[in-house]
């Protein structure tokens, strides 16, 4: 799910006129392959030939966010009415995440190659200055304070006071912790 958000054009790997459809009237349209449907006018339909194929619409709290478009090539009839409901309900979870993960700076659904791009994840209310990462990249290293201080040429005070504040943006309370908190978040390499 996370993976194809599809703007909805006609394209090889969509059938967008149909899914234009469900979207502008909000209607779940279904071809279970055992029916003539006037969906087999779609070219993507004529072309590729489904057994099965589901185009829903996906609401969260009322408001329409998108379509989920599955589809079947090896069973017809595979997307019971029973199972709609599990369909739905799966789809508007993950879309949601999408729209919240974004709205968070998480994830990027952007105009190159209408691919995602996973940003770096944000555990941090703010962000490290610059100072702070030459510290931490000498932490990681395993130096001292006094070797850090020796290496940036400050006080071993001005050392502690960015260590403390590093302790505090990543929310731990060791070295090692830093450490591993940084890497996860790919402050380090």
């Amino acid at each position: 799910m996370f993976g194809t958000l599809t703007p909805l054009e006609d394209n090889e790997r969509l059938p967008g006129g149909i899914a234009r459809y469900v979207s502008r009237t909000k209607e779940s349209v279904q071809y279970t392959g055992m029916e003539d449907s006037w969906l087999l006018h779609n070219p993507y339909l004529l072309k590729y030939r489904p057994k099965s194929a589901l185009y829903m619409p996906v609401t969260v709290h009322g408001a329409s966010i998108g379509v989920l478009y599955l589809e079947n090539t090896l069973v017809a009839g595979v997307f019971s009415p029973e199972r709609l409901r599990i369909f739905h309900a799966r789809a508007a979870q993950s879309l949601y995440i999408c729209e919240l993960l974004r709205s968070l700076g998480q994830y990027d659904n952007g105009p190159e190659n209408g691919k995602e791009s996973p940003r770096t994840p944000s555990a941090m209310e703010e962000p490290l200055t610059e100072r702070e990462m030459e510290v931490l990249a000498l932490l990681a290293t395993g130096l001292s304070n006094k070797e850090i201080a020796e290496r940036l040429v400050v006080a071993v005070g001005t050392v502690k006071v960015h260590v403390k504040n590093i302790f505090t943006k990543l929310k731990v309370n060791r070295r090692t912790k830093a450490i591993a908190q940084a890497k996860e978040l790919q402050l380090l390499d």
